[in-house]
């Protein structure tokens, strides 16, 4: 774990190093975008060890993860990162998305209690324990959500099909947001 761990950090230092020479070569300290400040809501907060604990005393709902450390994810979504920013457009967005197509199994704060995956064989993942583990990087979230439970046993429809590309990183931003309200839950 240690290794992988390591890695997964090396990794995001080389990926984080062209944006620091940038910031070095140019100058530039301070980024500042005028979007307001969205706040996950407090109910939905889960820590990684509540997480970990979570998905080892409940070992079906980490199948699809236990697939993807010992096989990887297929070659095309192998270093795909999020191009689009958790602004708040993206994340409402997201919000809406993932309300009409997750939380039925999800649960409404990614907690793996949804009506609809109640009596699944393998239970749904419980979202708000994984998303921050540092596993869960953007390319397993995208091929997750894409292909669906098929390859590793669970009933997870692939949404590939229904959503597009940009649709299910908005669900991703929405969720790394930490399950905010949406304006149509909100008011």
């Amino acid at each position: 774990m240690g290794a992988t761990i390591h890695t997964f950090l090396s990794r995001a230092a080389s990926a984080a190093t062209p944006l620091v020479l940038t910031l070095a070569l140019t100058g530039c300290a301070t980024v500042t975008v005028n979007e307001p400040v969205i706040a996950p809501r407090p109910e939905a907060a889960q820590t990684w060890d509540e997480g970990r604990a979570a998905a080892v005393a409940d070992s079906p709902r980490a199948e699809r993860h236990r697939t993807y450390l010992s096989e990887g994810v297929p070659v095309e979504y192998v270093n795909r990162t999020n191009p689009w920013p958790p602004t708040q457009t993206e994340i409402q967005a997201g919000g809406r998305l993932y309300t009409a197509n997750c939380a039925s199994c999800h649960g409404p704060l990614g907690k793996g209690n949804g009506q609809a995956g109640r009596d699944l064989t393998l239970p749904p993942a419980v979202i708000t324990a994984m998303i921050n583990d540092p596993h869960a990087i953007d390319q397993y979230m995208l091929w997750a959500i894409s292909e669906g439970g098929l390859r590793s046993g669970s009933q997870m429809p692939a949404f590939k099909s229904r959503l597009s590309t940009r649709e299910i990183w908005q669900i991703v931003n929405y969720m790394r947001a930490g399950f905010p309200l949406v304006e149509s839950e909100a008011g």
